[in-house]
């Protein structure tokens, strides 16, 4: 039997942290952010259709993203600036329908969008997925008209395969991927 996968509690690249969620902590500014963000975000996800959620709603979210992390189902992170602890996304390293396989997700507010940070997110989620010696492959979902979560996929390395059906969102999403170095 493999051992548990798990995301790491804390991930950190030159400009941000990435690490799990803290419920209890978090869910203020993570209630302001997604209730800044959700009309930016529901054309391109469909989950934030639902947003804003209640602030119990958001602290109910949050608790069961640090169970999924802590028993190794999802790895949902926040993302946060490094200079200055601020919460600006959040980032997700799943594991897919395969065992050998990592799925990343990424969301940004609106006010950080255009200085490469989720790019640098998805690079550092990457290598981290590639560390698993199971891991061969990581994805990257995408709606074809979602430009920026496009050229984020191309600049961090992965390459457009095709047209897939997300089970998430239930709509034809483009398929990106990277193979193991």
């Amino acid at each position: 039997m493999s051992p548990a996968w798990t995301v790491p509690n804390r991930i950190e690249t030159e400009r941000l942290v990435l690490r799990r969620w803290e419920p209890e902590t978090d869910v203020d500014s993570y209630h302001a952010l997604m209730t800044a963000s959700a009309d930016h975000l529901s054309p391109w996800m469909p989950w934030a259709r639902d947003e804003p959620l209640s602030l119990n709603e958001h602290l109910d979210w949050l608790r069961q993203c640090a169970r999924w992390a802590a028993d190794g189902t999802k790895g949902y992170l926040a993302l946060l600036s490094r200079d200055d602890g601020r919460l600006i996304g959040s980032v997700g390293l799943h594991p897919a329908r395969e065992e050998e396989i990592r799925e990343i997700g990424y969301w940004l507010a609106p006010a950080h969008q255009g200085h490469g940070y989720v790019t640098e997110a998805v690079k550092a989620l990457t290598r981290v997925a590639f560390e698993d010696s199971r891991v061969t492959r990581v994805e990257i979902l995408t709606l074809p008209e979602n430009a920026a979560a496009i050229a984020v996929a191309g600049r961090a390395g992965f390459r457009r395969e095709g047209i897939t059906h997300d089970t998430h969102a239930g709509v034809p999403m483009d398929l990106w991927a990277r193979t193991a170095p």
